[in-house]
Order: C-alpha cells, then sequence, then structure tokens
C-alpha cells in the first residue's frame, strides 16, 4: 500500500503541466487564450504575457484595438519575445490608424514554423491625447 500510495504522490508531481501558463492578464481556458479588455489612456501603456512551455507547431497572435476618444494614430502595438524572461525584443510593430471602428491586426510567430520563443508578450503603448479599449489574443497548434 506504501507503494501505491508513493507512486501516485510521485505521478502527480511528475505529471506534464499546461501547454500554456498565463501571467498577468491572460485569461488560460483554452485555446486561444485571451485577455480581458483593457483601456490604455493618453500616453499610457498596456502589456500581457504569456508562456509556453512546449514547442507548437504554429502560435498566432491578433489584437484589437476600439479607439473610444481622441487620435491614436500615433500609439503602436508590439509583438515581443524572448528566451530568458527578462530581456525582450520586437518581432513586429503594428502602427495604428485613426479610426473609430475596431482595428484588428494579427501576426503568426515563425511563419508558422513553430514557437523558438518561451515567452511572449504584448504592448500598446498610446500616444497622445486618446482612449482605446484593446484585446489581446494567442492561438497555438
Amino acid at each position: 500500500m506504501k507503494k501505491l500510495l508513493f507512486l501516485v504522490t510521485l505521478m502527480t508531481i511528475l505529471l506534464p503541466k499546461p501547454e500554456c501558463q498565463a501571467q498577468k492578464y491572460f485569461k488560460v481556458t483554452g485555446n486561444p487564450t485571451y485577455t480581458t479588455k483593457d483601456t490604455v489612456t493618453d500616453a499610457g501603456a498596456d502589456t500581457f504575457y504569456v508562456n509556453m512551455l512546449s514547442f507548437r507547431n504554429s502560435v498566432s497572435f491578433q489584437v484589437n484595438v476600439t479607439n473610444m476618444t481622441g487620435d491614436v494614430s500615433t500609439s503602436t502595438v508590439l509583438i515581443q519575445a524572448s528566451i530568458d524572461q527578462v530581456n525582450f525584443f520586437t518581432i513586429d510593430t503594428i502602427t495604428l490608424v485613426n479610426t473609430t471602428n475596431v482595428q484588428s491586426y494579427s501576426y503568426l510567430v515563425n511563419e508558422g514554423y513553430g514557437n523558438p520563443f518561451q515567452t511572449y508578450r504584448v504592448v500598446f503603448i498610446g500616444d497622445g491625447t486618446q482612449t482605446s479599449s484593446w484585446q489581446s489574443f494567442l492561438l497555438y497548434r
């Protein structure tokens, strides 16, 4: 009986962890993973992180931005990646246009040939006098 209890405890510890571990605002409820809608005002910034715990054949991001007031044409969205979870570099820069409609952008990491990085983040950088709501999605296969 002690051996069985030991094996069950050992298996619980060694079982694989979930495929995508969330940090900060990413809500891991399945695939796609998404963030809650958030608001950025004036020259504010907001960042969402995600750690990929295993290799995936395809990783893509979608960002939806809605301009609520002001001019967002000088605001940007950055898709960034890191191997060490400390030093990030930009893999895509999205410059917004001034419109009241929802702006949707997508980015396919590594042109669909896997996820070469452990950690990704999406950064919204507001500029000028504006208020925008935004939401980010992560799809992996």
